[in-house]
């Protein structure tokens, strides 16, 4: 179900004036994971994590946010069965190593990621409405 409303706000124009501008995996993904709580929740935010520097002298760096509801993990561009599901194609996408890379829970302080309130507002307003399609 989530997967068609995510698949439907791409064809609207309002979305790209709002989302694309930063991209799903460029910034837009707290962005619209944000708004994937407003509209669906109650959920977690989750985000993808990867290890900076070597074994002795490391910290860990937030590179994509994403939403868990229920048992799923969605971001925008897809539904993972799993935390590792989800970890794989992100790393796939972005030609990152797995092995740097984590699963965290929840809203990261230190993040550089784009965090726009009102334009997740309006991505929740769109995916509620398209979901309403869809019942």
């Amino acid at each position: 179900m989530f997967e068609k409303a995510i698949n439907d706000i791409k064809d609207l124009p309002k979305y790209d004036e709002v989302f694309w501008q930063f991209g799903p995996m460029d910034g837009g993904c707290l962005i619209f994971a944000k708004a994937m709580l407003l509209a669906f929740g109650p959920g977690k935010l989750a985000r993808i994590t990867r290890q900076i520097g070597d074994n002795e002298n490391w910290y860990s760096q937030t590179e994509h946010y994403g939403v868990v509801l229920g048992d799923w993990i969605y971001d925008a561009e897809g539904a993972y069965p799993t935390p590792t599901a989800w970890v794989e194609r992100f790393a796939e996408a972005e030609l990152l190593p797995v092995k740097r890379l984590g699963v965290a829970v929840g809203f990261d302080e230190d993040s550089q990621i784009t965090d726009d309130a009102a334009s997740s507002k309006m991505l929740a307003k769109l995916l509620a409405e398209s979901i309403g399609k869809v019942a």
